[in-house]
């Protein structure tokens, strides 16, 4: 599990406690000190490894390497990316178009799975920047499967403000695009492997 932004460690040491293997991050160096303790505190040193990066930084880097080599061990390596801070979280999800381009060599080629975000935000009440899912689409770059989409409502943080949690699969298509080009649905993007194929 990748812990994006861990705090002090509310998700990754009960993690950590039922046997998994976590790489926890938090910018702040408060939250990372206090992270350092509570891993040391819980006994989870060997299962939970904690860093003081960018949230970006750590996806483009620390995340990205890893995945590659949980991929070469196990090619159905269950992944999973937690994004725990409603109030800017969805705003770092464009670090994922385009994660894998020009890399892909590197990937090993029997990989049979996809990681998995779990992105905490806030769905307000007339919200000029639009529902959360459109949000979504918006700072992702790209059109994602709203079927595909498990929306789970977490707590009411005001009359008119939730704070609810969206999982998803990052589609493979998306991490290794070019960042500059226009990015399709997950649909069209097959639809258009498929006409290649026959094409071709």
């Amino acid at each position: 599990m990748y812990d994006v932004f861990a705090g002090i460690g509310p998700f990754a040491v009960p993690a950590g406690k039922r046997g998994c293997t976590v790489l926890a991050n938090d910018l702040n160096p408060v939250s990372y000190d206090y992270l350092l303790k509570n891993i040391t505190l819980n006994k989870v040193g060997n299962r939970v490894t904690a860093y003081n990066l960018d949230g970006r930084d750590f996806i483009r880097t620390v995340v990205k390497d890893n995945m590659i080599l949980q991929w070469k061990c196990n090619p159905n390596a269950s992944i999973h990316i937690v994004m725990n801070l409603p109030a800017l979280a969805e705003e770092f999800v464009d670090v994922f178009r385009g994660l894998f381009h020009g890399s892909e060599s590197d990937v090993p080629a029997d990989r049979n799975s996809l990681p998995t975000v779990h992105l905490y935000c806030f769905d307000k009440t007339d919200d000029p920047r639009g529902v959360p899912l459109d949000r979504l689409d918006r700072n992702i770059g790209w059109k994602m499967d709203r079927h595909a989409i498990d929306r789970h409502f977490v707590r009411q943080v005001a009359p008119s403000k939730d704070m609810i949690r969206l999982r998803f699969l990052l589609p493979w298509e998306l991490l290794t695009a070019a960042r500059e080009e226009t990015l399709v649905s997950s649909t069209e993007s097959i639809l258009i492997r498929e006409e290649k194929d026959i094409s071709g």
